[in-house]
């Protein structure tokens, strides 16, 4: 089997095409090695014929384990506070629809919506979307992000049933943000 993995953080948003002697999913967390050294992916195509291009970087190591997402999600959360994020006008139109937000200037829904990207739910699976957004899901709020980007926001009015909110954390990074109180 051929899969090709995507690399969400970097600055291309590359994808490279790997070997996989083990059965994957779209969306899992894996492992490749490259040029000796490991580096975190995602699956994000299977195929099951050699890829049209010929082109065939290494192989899949194994799948994600516990501390490899732990690592992955930690990349994405130091890249987030480092660059902090840009929004498309059309998700900063749809997050002043949000409750609270209807008059929150861009500056500031930048650093709200960085800090609600941090605390998302994060999994051992990541949803990605046809044009390579990942999607993430804060409380009643989806986000889809790319390239430094949110470029589509989601507001499903009512909070997941096991969707519980993080006072501490949120709190931590409002502070850390300069968004407390706001």
């Amino acid at each position: 089997m051929y899969v090709k993995v995507f690399f969400p953080f970097g600055d291309s948003n590359e994808t490279n095409n790997y070997e996989s002697k083990i059965e994957l999913h779209k969306g899992e967390v894996v492992v490749v090695n490259e040029e000796d050294r490991e580096k975190i992916g995602v699956v994000y195509f299977l195929e099951n014929r050699t890829p049209r291009n010929n082109k065939v970087k290494d192989i899949v190591k194994r799948k994600a384990d516990s501390l490899d997402v732990f690592d992955f999600w930690r990349e994405f959360e130091k890249l987030l506070l480092d660059k902090g994020i840009e929004l498309t006008e059309k998700a900063l139109k749809s997050y002043q629809l949000t409750s609270g937000n209807f008059d929150t200037p861009l500056d500031i829904a930048k650093k709200k919506l960085t800090r609600n990207l941090i605390l998302s739910h994060k999994t051992n699976r990541v949803y990605i979307t046809d044009d390579k957004c990942i999607s993430l899901q804060y409380g009643a709020l989806r986000m889809y992000y790319r390239n430094g980007a949110i470029h589509k926001i989601e507001n499903h009015k009512r909070h997941p049933r096991e969707w519980k909110k993080n006072e501490v954390s949120y709190t931590y990074f409002s502070k850390l943000l300069g968004i407390d109180g706001l």
